[in-house]
C-alpha cells in the first residue's frame, strides 16, 4: 500500500492479502470460532485458497492419500464394487448352505419314514443264536474320490 501512495506507476495497486483481512476476527472467542469452522471445511472455497494444490480443502479431506478428486472417486468405486462383490458370493454361499442343509433334512425324513414302516436294516442288530455266523467276506476295494 505504501508504494502505492508514492509512486504513479503503481497507482491502482491493491495487495489484497492486506485487504481482505477479517477485522471480525481479533478476539480469541471469535478466532476459535473462526478456527473451529475452517477445520469442518468452512472458509475455504476458490476465493479463499492461497498456497499450493497440497495445501488445499480436497487434498486434506483426503487424508493427503489421493493426489485429486477423480483418482479419489475412481478408488472409491473400486472399493465399492469389491464389497458389493464380496456380498453377492457370501449371499451365493449361504444360500449353497442353505439348500444343502434342506436336503440333508430331507434325506433324514426318508430315512426315518423308511425305519417306520417296518423296513429292515442291512446289517441286524442281533443275530441268530441257532445259527452260525458265516465267515466275513472281504469288502470290494473302494473307488477313488475325483
Amino acid at each position: 500500500m505504501i508504494v502505492a501512495k508514492h509512486s504513479k506507476a503503481c497507482e491502482g495497486w491493491i495487495c489484497h492479502s492486506e485487504t481482505n483481512k477479517d477485522s471480525l476476527a481479533l478476539s480469541c472467542s471469535r478466532a476459535r470460532r473462526m478456527k473451529d469452522a475452517k477445520r469442518k471445511g468452512r472458509h475455504s472455497g476458490y476465493g479463499k485458497r492461497k498456497g499450493t494444490r497440497e495445501a488445499r480443502l480436497p487434498t486434506k479431506v483426503k487424508g493427503n492419500v489421493f493426489k485429486n478428486k477423480c483418482v479419489f472417486d475412481g478408488e472409491h468405486s473400486q472399493v465399492k464394487g469389491e464389497k458389493a462383490r464380496e456380498k453377492t458370493l457370501s449371499d451365493q454361499f449361504e444360500a449353497k448352505r442353505a439348500k444343502n442343509k434342506a436336503s440333508r433334512e430331507r434325506k433324514h425324513a426318508r430315512r426315518e419314514e423308511r425305519l417306520a414302516q417296518g423296513h429292515v436294516d442291512r446289517a441286524p442288530t442281533t443275530a441268530p443264536v441257532s445259527t452260525p455266523t458265516p465267515a466275513p467276506q472281504s469288502a470290494p476295494p473302494k473307488k477313488a474320490k475325483k
